[in-house]
């Protein structure tokens, strides 16, 4: 094999827009939906489901299996499965709905569709074997059942041209994965089919009764096996089946096709795996580790039961024998191996044979078990000249892991995921589809190379050449699945989708003539309008244009030497893709069922020679090699465009135009310094390209292993599978179009100078567009977008510094991960604003390190460390740079906002004082000092003997706590007016009551409350002689309003009240000792507030205090009319409870709850005042005193 023939290899895959490389061919009213992901590659699509054929034949839908053969005249054709379900579509020529294979005749000059047909025309066509007398009849119509992957081998398959036998055709071979099981239509099983192509026998259909009945997803016939015949069948059930291996001898006579060929006097084996590593002994089920050891063939026993059903009974022993069931019986009997869904298979030499599995989830296992391309080598066989020429297939060999999916990465970073069909090329190459089925991952097709010498080899070096359509196949303003209903023309969105607002979706269960036209981004609902039709299955289509989530690379076979090339340095192949949006039910006139499309891709690697002169070098699909050079031509970019291949630095200083693709592959660097004004992609498969000047390409790809740099600008939008790294340390990169980030941004801060500023500025990456992280995925696994800080001129960020590394018009997405491993301290991204922040603080610390002694501003830190940021995946600094789940990011709300205050705040002490409760404590001292007033009120109380007597008094008081050590220190200022009515119950007892109107307010820095409310209390008073006992009990409610640094809350109930006992002794000339003790408190519902802010729900509260008083009165006749008074007091805090508030962020997903201590409940306080007493004649006085109030936790205190 030529070197050359791999050299496309190195050049990694892409992920490309519709360009100069997707062609739409004249039949086909679609561009490609497939779209090529490596230079060198053009795809052209020949024609798409619904469209017409020159003969106004409509090309099916759901286009499975492949077969090209040469007419000889210009042309050739297609022979095509189409995998309906046998009750889908209408009744065909053969006079049966379901399955069938179409033939489709092909212009080679421009992929035109000549003319097109159903391969059975009839079903005087159609040969079906009677199990009771062991022979094939037509004439009668069968509905067949999914038609999957297929295979028309070489005439050598079926016909030795050396010995004579056989039958000298070509046979297309399929069968029907859909029934494994008994089905009403097909009560045995599924059932293989050979299509005569070519040769005396064409346009007959034999079904195959000894190769078996089970889901067989192909038939593939060995084409190097002389006078045997040898074809490898594969069992595709989930989420076991096995592998068959039927074994015949062609013929020499015969009447029929496959009796010439061998296909009615063999036997059926399987594969039976005798030992793997990891394994011990035979090998029943394969599970999430590869088969790598030795196999056998094990008979199934399958002739020797068509021998034995002849004539049998129906449902007898025998009878059974030969249906699905039976011989999956006889295989479980046999020890044949089970395989995770074993899918398409290809003979890669005469005695190699490849098969994929799709992989599956079997009983034991919670996620999905990877898909393998798996290798049996028929040691026991002889080869000469690429020929079977003796030995025995059924000793079996070695079975081998060719690749596993979990360890192949797309260009878009995602694992490899659900391989499907397979072929082999010209050039040996294997070529490998994917089936992700209804899951946001876009399907793909690789390119493995078989003769690299280990597993990981081959896995490293696997290329993507094709990928589904994003634009059509990821929800894109088209159909997509979705899942769930969840109430009257609603549905909700499955997780994988990633639709946004104004996207049109397809969904299960709901009712004709409705579609989706908005989402509600928060809670994932989908609103319905009438536009799309649903058809009977449920799902949806736009127009003509077939579109689903839920697509498929199916056929896939090089057809180069149809095509006249050589299959090494140009080659074609033939890819079919399947879509599964289906035609409205009712509408389908002509069965597509659902979409599909056959395209047609070609390979070709020319070089390009730079000419002298400064000429301008044209470059038309042709590669230029270059080696730390500088280039001053003009370039010129025509049809596919040009590939640079890059080893070392190398710099284009001429200017770039025409209208094709720019590939950088090689490891080394490309730099643009001009005005480049070329108008394809740009795309960087490796190495790395560094855009000084500027380019015009409407998309600029930058793949998985590469790197995309410069200080320039890109006139068009960017999508990031690689590394992107803005500036030339430190620098600017602009892009005026959108940017979508699923690789890394590399992003070097230096310094404080500003953006692009060498060396104390940092990176910044500016898009007029909107910017789109790509979280990550795991199921298929997917990395996601990581943002890098990288340090710079040995900076590290701190606490009050932030840098906007991005500047866009909007931002979708988050980052997976935070790569921060060269700084010495945690740096903080704000995906909202684009902004980094620094903290100076290690990875082991929260915000509680920023002060290091108040215990509230640290329960508030930490809170706020845990809520206001998002947890990413960090790459830490640290030994081994541990990767680990953390805080990376910026909460996206209120809250995230809060964290970039606190951040940015020249006091962070006070920036987390503006986050808590604290101040709410005092408005509950208030509401008990007041209850406390009211009570001594009574004990002031009067009897007369008259009944009762009433009394009107106003208190006043306020005061100023003092023993918050973060500033948080509030002010109250308390109003009642009250009315006490007494009664005497004895000559020396009196009872009480009073009603009073409370006004109160409080306030601090940033903080203001004011509320009303009422107080009721009741007293008791005895002369006991010598001493007087006064007893009072009061209880009123405040509801408050107010705001607190922005964050408003309205109707906060606050309740107080207060029990007080009081003994006054008798007087000691004009002064009157007394003692007492009361028990103070107050509660605090919960409450929440609101705004625009980081807004607090507070949890509900109750503090009380008891306090012992000793207190001396005097008292001095000023007139007959007027007294003075004068009082001291000192009360002593007893006992106190909840002088604290816990409160969370209402804004957090998760609330973290915080307690903070509230100051001034549990003081000791030194009264002292004055007081004037005035009669105003018979029953009525008034009366007046100022008392001031000190204590450790309180200033400014007084009371009228």
């Amino acid at each position: 094999m030529k070197n050359i023939a791999r050299s496309f290899l190195v050049a990694a895959a892409a992920v490309v827009s519709v360009n100069a490389q997707q062609i739409t061919g004249p039949s086909s009213s679609n561009s490609p939906y497939g779209i090529v992901t490596a230079p060198g590659w053009t795809a052209t699509s020949i024609i798409t489901t619904g469209d017409t054929a020159g003969n106004g034949y409509r090309a099916g839908g759901v286009p499975d299996g492949l077969g090209v053969f040469d007419n000889g005249n210009g042309t050739f054709t297609i022979l095509s499965n189409h995998e309906l379900w046998d009750s889908w579509g209408v009744n065909r020529p053969s006079g049966a709905m379901g399955a069938y294979v179409s033939k489709l005749v092909i212009n080679k000059s421009d992929f035109s569709v000549v003319s097109g047909s159903d391969f059975l025309s009839s079903n005087a066509n159609l040969f079906l074997y009677n199990r009771s007398t062991a022979a094939w009849s037509s004439g009668t119509s069968y509905a067949m059942w999914r038609l999957c992957s297929a295979d028309l081998a070489p005439v050598s398959a079926m016909y030795n041209s050396v010995s004579g036998k056989g039958y000298n055709g070509q046979i297309f071979m399929n069968g029907e994965e859909g029934a494994a099981a008994s089905t009403a239509n097909n009560p045995l099983g599924s059932r293989g089919f050979a299509w005569v192509a070519t040769g005396t026998d064409a346009g007959k259909v034999y079904e195959l009764p000894q190769l078996g009945r089970y889901a067989i997803e192909n038939l593939l016939a060995n084409p190097f096996t002389g006078d045997k015949t040898v074809v490898a069948g594969n069992n595709d059930t989930s989420p076991y089946g096995q592998v068959f291996v039927y074994i015949g001898d062609k013929n020499s006579t015969g009447t029929t096709a496959i009796e010439k060929a061998g296909l009615t006097n063999g036997q059926l084996y399987g594969v039976k795996v005798t030992s793997a590593t990891g394994y011990t002994g035979a090998v029943t089920a394969e599970v999430a580790t590869g088969l790598v050891g030795t196999f056998v063939l094990a008979n199934t026993g399958n002739t020797a039961a068509l021998t034995a059903a002849v004539g049998a009974a129906s449902g007898s022993t025998a009878a059974n024998a030969i249906t699905a069931t039976g011989l999956q019986t006889a295989a479980t009997a046999a020890g044949i191996t089970q395989f995770l869904r074993p899918e398409d298979g290809a003979w890669l030499n005469a005695n190699s044979y490849l098969f994929n599995t799709t992989g599956s989830k079997p009983t034991g296992f919670s996620s999905q078990l990877s898909a393998k391309v798996y290798r049996l080598d028929f040691t026991g066989v002889t080869v000469s000249g690429g020929v079977v020429t003796g030995g025995d297939f059924t000793t079996g060999g070695n079975i081998s892991v060719l690749v596993d999916s979990a360890n192949m990465r797309g260009k878009d970073g995602a694992t490899a995921w659900m391989f499907d069909n397979i072929g082999v090329g010209k050039d040996g190459l294997v070529y490998v589809n994917e089936d992700p089925g209804a899951n946001g991952y876009i399907a793909k097709t690789w390119i493995i190379d078989p003769t690299l010498s280990t597993q990981a080899l081959r896995e490293a070096n696997a290329v993507q050449v094709l990928e589904a359509d994003r634009t059509r196949f990821l929800g894109s303003a088209n159909t997509t699945v979705v899942s769930g209903v969840s109430g009257s023309n609603t549905v909700t969105v499955a997780s994988t989708v990633g639709l946004s607002v104004g996207q049109k979706v397809s969904a299960t269960g709901i009712t004709d003539g409705t579609t989706i036209t908005a989402i509600n981004s928060s809670t994932g609902v989908v609103t319905l309008s009438a536009n799309l039709t649903a058809a009977s299955s449920g799902r949806f289509y736009a127009g003509t244009d077939f579109r689903s989530i839920d697509k498929e690379f199916t056929g896939i076979i090089d057809i180069s030497d149809v095509m006249g090339v050589n299959g090494t340095t140009e080659k074609w192949l033939l890819v079919a893709l399947q879509n599964h949006a289906m035609v409205p039910s009712g509408t389908d006139t002509f069965g597509l069922v659902e979409g599909g499309q056959y395209i047609a891709m070609h390979y070709t690697n020319a070089v390009a020679t730079l000419p002298g002169g400064g000429a301008t070098l044209t470059m038309a699909g042709t590669t230029l090699t270059s080696n730390n050079a500088t280039i001053t031509n003009s370039v010129v970019l025509n049809s596919t465009g040009g590939i640079f291949d890059m080893t070392g630095t190398n710099t284009i200083s001429g200017s770039i135009a025409g209208t094709g693709q720019l590939w950088k592959v090689g490891s080394g660097e490309l730099i643009l310094s001009a005005t480049n004004t070329y108008t394809g992609n740009t795309n960087v498969s490796n190495g790395t390209l560094t855009i000084n000047g500027s380019v015009a390409s409407p998309v600029v790809n930058i793949y998985k292993g590469a790197i995309l740099k410069g200080s320039g600008r890109i006139n068009g939008s960017v999508s990031n599978f690689g590394t992107v790294a803005p500036g030339n340390s430190p620098g600017i990169l602009t892009v005026a179009g959108d940017y979508t980030e699923n690789g890394v941004l590399d992003i070097e801060i230096g310094g404080t100078a500003g953006a692009g500023v060498n060396p104390n500025g940092h990176d910044k990456l500016v898009v007029t567009g909107t910017f789109t992280a790509a979280p990550a995925t795991t199921a298929p696994a997917a990395p996601g977008a990581t943002l890098k800080i990288t340090k710079f001129n040995s900076f590290d960020p701190v606490r009050g510094q932030n840098f906007q590394v991005i500047s866009a018009s909007a931002f979708t997405g988050s980052f997976a991960t935070l790569d921060r491993n060269t700084q010495t301290t945690q740096v903080f991204f704000q995906p909202t604003t684009g902004y980094v922040y620094g903290t100076g603080l290690t990875e082991a610390q929260t915000f509680a390190a920023y002060d290091a002694t108040n215990t509230n501003r640290q329960a508030i830190g930490a809170a706020l460390y845990a809520d206001g940021l998002v947890s990413g995946t960090i790459i830490a600094n640290g030994a081994g740079s541990t990767t680990s789940t953390g805080k990376a990011y910026l909460a996206a709300n209120d809250l995230g906002n809060a964290v970039a205050g606190v951040l940015m705040a020249s006091d962070v002490g006070l920036a987390l004082d503006s986050l808590s409760p604290e101040v709410y404590g005092t408005s509950m001292i208030m509401a008990s000092r007041n209850s406390l007033t009211l009570a001594r009120a009574l004990t002031g109380a009067i009897a007369t003997p008259e009944g009762w007597n009433m009394q009107v008094g106003y208190d006043q008081q306020e005061a100023t706590m003092t023993a918050s050590p973060s500033g948080q220190n509030a002010k109250y200022d308390v109003n009642a007016t009250y009315v006490i009515a007494t009664k005497a119950l004895s000559t020396t007892s009196q009872f009480s009551m009073l009603i009073s109107q409370n006004d109160g307010n409080t306030s601090a820095s940033g903080f203001s409350s004011k509320g009303s409310g009422q107080s009721l209390g009741v007293g008791f008073s005895s002369d006991l002689g010598a001493t007087r006992l006064d007893l009072a009990l009061t209880g009123g409610k405040f509801k408050n309003s107010g705001a607190r640094n922005g964050q408003a809350f309205v109707d906060q109930n606050l309740e107080g009240s207060s029990m007080l006992a009081r003994l006054s002794f008798s007087k000691l000339g004009a002064f009157t000792p007394y003692v007492g003790l009361n028990r103070t408190s107050a509660k605090l519902d919960a409450f929440s507030e609101t705004g625009t802010g980081a807004n607090l729900n507070v949890s509900a509260a109750s503090q009380s205090s008891t306090n012992a008083e000793v207190g001396l009165g005097y008292s001095m006749k000023l007139t007959d009319t007027m007294s003075i008074s004068l009082n001291v007091a000192y009360e002593h805090n007893l006992a106190s409870t909840g002088n604290s508030l816990t409160a969370n962020f209402a804004d957090a997903a998760s609330p973290t709850s915080f307690n903070v201590a509230t100051y001034g409940a549990d003081q000791n306080v030194f009264r002292g005042g004055i007081g004037f007493q005035a009669s105003l004649g018979t029953g009525r006085s008034a009366g007046l005193s100022y008392d001031m109030h000190s204590g450790v936790d309180m200033k400014s205190a007084h009371e009228v």
